[in-house]
């Protein structure tokens, strides 16, 4: 081992490394990066879910967790042949400092959906289903 390795390994080795010494160090006050990554775990979750579809004759219905987002924050648009749910809500990381979590799934929906028939609502859970009447082809 090279000199100069051999004393990094030594010193090291001295250092406090218990949990008890971390908890005492001060957090950083610009280190955000334990709520970003709750953000991108809530984002991930939803992400990896699959959307519900549900194609019969008379109705086209899609349900999507939508759960890390509130009601005002999520915006459904319904047009001939597409369907997109989006959702956008800021998150405050420190006094003066916010990040933006933002979430979109495209759904390509028939094209005898009609979209000036829709209901939407969001559960409890949040679960929100999206529900379109057909055109009858009787």
């Amino acid at each position: 081992m090279p000199p100069n390795a051999t004393n990094f390994v030594r010193e090291w080795k001295g250092r406090e490394t218990s949990s008890e010494s971390f908890k005492q160090r001060k957090p950083n006050p610009v280190n955000y990066s334990t709520r970003v990554f709750q953000i991108d775990s809530e984002l991930a979750q939803i992400r990896t879910k699959p959307s519900k579809i549900i194609n019969d004759k008379k109705k086209y219905i899609v349900i999507i967790d939508m759960s890390n987002f509130r009601p005002e924050d999520i915006e459904v648009i319904l047009e001939k042949g597409h369907l997109t749910v989006q959702a956008e809500q800021e998150v405050a990381l420190k006094e003066n400092t916010v990040a933006l979590k933002r979430f979109v799934r495209k759904f390509t929906i028939p094209e005898d959906v009609r979209t000036e028939m829709v209901a939407t609502e969001l559960d409890r859970r949040g679960m929100l289903t999206i529900t379109a009447l057909r055109n009858s082809t009787n």
